[in-house]
């Protein structure tokens, strides 16, 4: 498949300006995963800089063999989907994670359908715990993709299935670990999570694990998403 010639779907998940009339986007794709372009002269026009916004569905080609491509064609595929409030961030945070994680140019067509649901799933969220499950599920995916996926069945030190009235610990880049000593996770609530029960208890299990692994391969720099939500919103356990 050749970009040049095929429309390719899309989202914006980043854009910035660059020189004196363009714009530099970050484009997260079905076939080509994150793609960086030059749309020139994007700046001149309001009309043809609006199109660039995130959260809509876009069909785009582009040119060039560097690592930055210069942008050909761009049309709106869709209806944008309308995220208010905290759900505004929480698809911001989404496209922050793409942005930062994502690899130049790495096909992941199962990651851009689970961003995808996560969009409708967040517009849809009828309260605070179902927008977190669409976090936290999201977070799942990208972890997978990345090669960083957990396994909530089993322990990570002895291949043991995890019991339920076991306790254990999580250790970074080994999985949940059996520790009747100082273990502070019941295993009958990894054993929900592996089977989809999510309730509050679990959600805050999925948040510190996926937390941890996320801050690790984030390095220092925080997300701009997170420090604006906490800047404009009220304390909220996002």
């Amino acid at each position: 498949m050749n970009p040049k010639d095929d429309f390719q779907p899309a989202y914006v998940i980043h854009s910035r300006p660059y020189r004196e009339t363009s714009l530099l986007v970050d484009f997260f794709t079905a076939n080509y995963g994150r793609v960086s372009v030059v749309v020139r002269g994007a700046r001149r026009s309001q009309k043809k800089r609006s199109i660039y916004q995130p959260f809509a569905p876009m069909q785009v080609t582009w040119s060039g063999n560097s690592q930055l491509k210069t942008l050909r064609n761009a049309e709106l595929a869709g209806m944008s989907t309308q995220l208010k409030g905290k759900r505004l961030y929480s698809g911001l945070y989404l496209n922050e994670l793409l942005y930062r994680l994502l690899q130049s140019e790495e096909p992941a067509p199962s990651l851009f359908a689970g961003y995808m649901n996560a969009l409708g799933d967040l517009a849809q969220a009828a309260d605070d715990e179902s927008e977190l499950a669409c976090l936290r599920r999201f977070e799942l995916r990208l972890l997978d993709e990345l090669g960083y996926g957990v396994d909530y069945t089993r322990d990570g030190q002895t291949g043991a299935a995890i019991a339920a009235d076991a306790r254990y610990s999580f250790v970074p880049n080994v999985g949940f670990v059996a520790d009747a000593d100082q273990g502070n996770i019941a295993g009958h609530l990894l054993a929900a999570i592996a089977q989809g029960n999510w309730q509050p208890q679990q959600l805050a299990i999925l948040k510190r694990v996926n937390r941890s692994i996320l801050d690790l391969l984030l390095g220092p720099k925080p997300l701009h998403s997170r420090s604006l939500y906490l800047a404009t919103m009220p304390p909220s356990s996002t």
